[in-house]
């Protein structure tokens, strides 16, 4: 899997929503592997701990990855 970094601080959330609980925070620059998509969420890995943040956070060099089934 292809590590990313984030744009901005973000939160990242238990469930891809805007209501969802927010289970941690990480600065700019912070390195995530995506792991799936759900729209224009992507479930991401940071060191270890997962969660769910909004695409747009992420850098443009590669897409994100394909949904899993």
């Amino acid at each position: 899997m292809t590590t990313r970094t984030l744009n901005h601080r973000t939160d990242v959330l238990f469930a891809p929503s805007r209501s969802a609980a927010t289970l941690f925070s990480l600065n700019p620059g912070a390195a995530v592997t995506p792991i799936e998509t759900a729209g224009t969420w992507v479930r991401i890995d940071a060191a270890g701990r997962r969660g769910w943040i909004s695409a747009e956070r992420m850098d443009a060099a590669e897409a994100a990855p394909k949904p899993q089934k």
